[in-house]
């Protein structure tokens, strides 16, 4: 987790991407991406709340869990993108820019889940696509599916030893 400052002038909804503006008092600036300018990207972290403007921002990184998200409209290990507004999404055609920041963890109404990949990694630019643009997206591709895979096995794990702990019989004495 990490912190920083909205300066966008305006209040930032929960689960936006945002991209750095710049440094105040040792934390930096954040306002709202945009994958059609350039200037106002790559993402560097995903809001895990709002933030009204001049608030503290918390931002999701690599690897981070947001819960409690509608993600009904997405499957399962859907591959997530920056997209208009800052609200990610499955489609990033159309934009000048594509980054990849995440895949759905859990679909969901109500508790569903987010797993941020990619943040601070590299914006490709889409128009006028090149091999070498392609290229680039299928490894962010690979790179996401990797960190995946790693967290599911931590997350089982965990969940396998907590259902030991609560079979275990208290030690009589």
């Amino acid at each position: 987790m990490r912190k920083a400052i909205n300066a966008s002038g305006v209040e930032i909804a929960k689960f936006r991407c945002v991209y750095i503006t710049g440094y105040s008092n040792g934390l930096a600036t954040v306002a709202v991406c945009d994958p059609n300018d350039a200037n106002k990207m790559p993402c560097c972290g995903i809001t895990k709340r709002r933030a009204s403007d001049g608030a503290l921002v918390i931002l999701g990184e690599t690897n981070d869990l947001i819960k409690f998200l509608d993600t009904s409209d997405y499957g399962e290990n859907v591959e997530l993108y920056v997209g208009e507004d800052g609200v990610p999404t499955d489609d990033a055609s159309g934009f000048a820019y594509s980054q990849t920041v995440g895949v759905v963890y859990k679909q969901d109404e109500h508790v569903g889940k987010f797993l941020i990949g990619n943040v601070g990694g590299e914006a490709v630019q889409t128009t006028g696509s090149t091999e070498e643009n392609v290229q680039k997206q299928i490894r962010q591709f690979d790179a996401m599916t990797i960190e995946l895979a790693k967290v599911r096995a931590l997350l089982e794990e965990a969940m396998e030893k907590q259902i030991k702990i609560e079979d275990a019989k208290p030690i009589e004495t």
